[in-house]
């Protein structure tokens, strides 16, 4: 749950309740109020703050115009700076109007909790409850117990929560005999709302409060909402969906029924459905707002192409809601229009604030450098996602991945300067990642492999030996580094001394007794063997060195060496072909191979 969800508290814990309030009493509330309450409560902010405008002023009118700001700031992702001023701005209009108001004093304590002041939001909250509960001040019982719930939703609604605070306001109302029903209906959500953050790992204390609220009265529509709301966190979307229907079929105007229901289809994958569903949702809230977010739902159902038809058609009526030129960025990047995309996103990072970006800008936008061939601008803004979203680690990979990429096409002995700069760099990004997330066997691998190709010789010996406890193939890759820096010492007088022949026998001993190991190793196995081959040979021990391309016959029978020396008429070495080649050339171990030398190290 997040803080949509607790929207029919904040703002319904008044709602309806001005029936039954004293009259005599100074501290009541106005049921003229009502049915702008309840446009808030269907996010049909525009209507609500439309028709306030034609209210008197009061301190109640402002409490009412602040909650409908302070929810209409929060579209489920992100909030709306502004339109959290404006709240605050309503709030300390209302307590200027009337100071003994107190759900003014809750909406500010609320705007405290968002921007993380929880002292300060104590302190509205107790100025609230100090009112309430000062009985000069003759407030009546239905606003005292609605303060109270309302001070217990502000103090779970945001991601800056006090569960403690919240449930001492819950502990004392649970104390009192309440005899207004639509309070008791207030109090039962929001017992489960607290539970639901409480326990966060067991829903079955909030789903038991939403099941009370039923019991009273089986058509309490935000209860069946906050059900769904569970099971669809919880990942079971088929009760999710069938809340989700229930709550519909229960009140066909509730709006939010309509896009979660969107939402959830969506991420099913039944796009026509979602599509439908959500304009419904248009349907009864018609504002620039939702058509809108409407345009932009498209995109999520993966109808790029309607996707940028509506969004283009809907810009008009908002174009300072800079979220759709990133809709519009991404949808032509799925169409692979990528210097479309780049306009859109261009201007998107022109007129969108640093904290209201998401990781995903910064990726995609990338994605349309590398289409366009910008592949070092897209490796830059991959840089910034990794630096302004610490916890995006897949950066690491994706850089690394570019630089492999722009290597292996680099072909020819014209760019091997180049490419070795290449695979150095994604050796680099590799070690990034492991400084940041601490050492991988599978990325120490893959660095292996970059530093070999970057023929960083040494660095991928060590590399390697530090994954073939998980890897035992990497002792193939270290023979070969070990065959490379043999290789570079040999000149007319010292020839080569077989460094790599015991790391590529210990290769053999470790992937050579598993059938499903070998299968997958066929390529490396057959390397081995021709090494053994040629070191036999150039030994003078024929009989070993026979034995050892028998071997590379049976992995491969289109090894072109071993063909000329053994197989074809015209190369063939008599020598070897008259060698016996029994040679046993390792011996396998006993033990179970987990307990063989493959260490770390060795």
């Amino acid at each position: 749950m997040n803080m949509k969800n607790l929207f029919t508290i904040l703002v319904a814990n008044v709602l309806l309740l001005s029936c039954t309030a004293q009259k005599s009493a100074p501290l009541v509330m106005d049921p003229a109020f009502d049915p702008i309450r309840k446009s808030t409560l269907n996010e049909r902010y525009e209507k609500a703050l439309s028709d306030l405008q034609n209210m008197p002023a009061s301190a109640e009118k402002f409490a009412v115009d602040g909650f409908n700001y302070l929810e209409w700031a929060f579209d489920g992702r992100t909030i709306d700076a502004s339109k959290t001023a404006e709240a605050k701005q309503a709030f300390l209009a209302g307590v200027k109007a009337d100071s003994l108001f107190p759900l003014n004093y809750v909406g500010l304590g609320r705007i405290e909790m968002r921007e993380g002041n929880g002292g300060k939001a104590d302190t509205y909250f107790a100025k609230a409850r100090g009112i309430v509960d000062n009985k000069k001040n003759k407030a009546s019982k239905d606003l005292k117990y609605s303060t109270y719930i309302a001070i217990a939703a502000a103090n779970i609604a945001e991601d800056a929560k006090n569960l403690g605070a919240a449930k001492q306001v819950l502990d004392a109302l649970a104390e009192v005999a309440i005899e207004n029903q639509a309070i008791v209906l207030q109090l039962g959500l929001t017992l489960g709302d607290y539970n639901s953050y409480k326990e966060i790992n067991d829903q079955s204390k909030a789903i038991t409060q939403y099941n009370k609220c039923l019991e009273i009265d089986s058509k309490y529509v935000p209860a069946l909402y906050r059900k769904a709301k569970l099971y669809r966190g919880a990942k079971n979307n088929d009760e999710a969906l069938k809340f989700f229907n229930e709550a519909i079929a229960t009140d066909p105007t509730f709006a939010p029924s309509y896009r979660e229901k969107a939402e959830l289809l969506k991420d099913r994958g039944q796009f026509e459905e979602a599509i439908a569903a959500y304009a419904k949702y248009l349907e009864l809230n018609n504002s620039c707002r939702v058509q809108q977010r409407y345009a932009s739902f498209f995109y999520l159902t993966k109808n790029f192409d309607r996707a940028i038809t509506e969004v283009t058609a809907a810009m008009p009526c908002n174009p300072e809601n800079h979220t759709l030129n990133r809709v519009l960025g991404y949808s032509y990047l799925e169409l692979k229009n990528f210097q479309e995309a780049k306009n859109y996103m261009d201007i998107y990072f022109s007129r969108q604030e640093v904290k209201n970006q998401d990781v995903s800008d910064y990726v995609n936008y990338s994605k349309i450098c590398i289409g366009l061939g910008q592949d070092s601008l897209g490796v830059v803004y991959l840089e910034k996602a990794i630096e302004l979203f610490p916890e995006y680690t897949d950066g690491y990979n994706e850089i690394a991945t570019i630089y492999t990429n722009k290597a292996i096409a680099s072909k020819g002995k014209e760019n091997e300067a180049l490419r070795i700069k290449l695979y150095s760099k994604a050796a680099d990004w590799y070690e990034k990642k492991m400084v940041k997330l601490g050492a991988d066997a599978k990325d120490q691998f893959i660095q292996g492999q970059m530093y070999y190709f970057s023929q960083q010789y040494v660095l991928a010996d060590t590399t390697f030996r530090r994954c073939s406890v998980r890897y035992p193939e990497a002792w193939f890759w270290v023979a070969k580094c070990e065959n490379k820096i043999d290789l570079a010492t040999v000149t007319e007088t010292s020839p080569a001394k077989g460094l790599a022949k015991p790391y590529y026998e210990k290769g053999i001993i470790l992937v050579g007794q598993d059938p499903a190991i070998i299968e997958k190793n066929k390529k490396n196995l057959a390397e081995a063997y021709q090494y053994l081959g040629l070191y036999y040979g150039n030994m003078g021990d024929i009989n070993c060195s026979k034995s050892a391309w028998n071997k590379v016959l049976q992995l491969d029978p289109t090894n072109k060496i071993a063909n000329q020396l053994l197989v074809t008429p015209e190369t063939l070495d008599q020598e070897l072909v008259a060698a016996p080649g029994d040679c046993q050339l390792v011996v396998y171990p006993e033990v179970p191979k987990e307990t063989t030398e493959g260490t770390e190290g060795n």
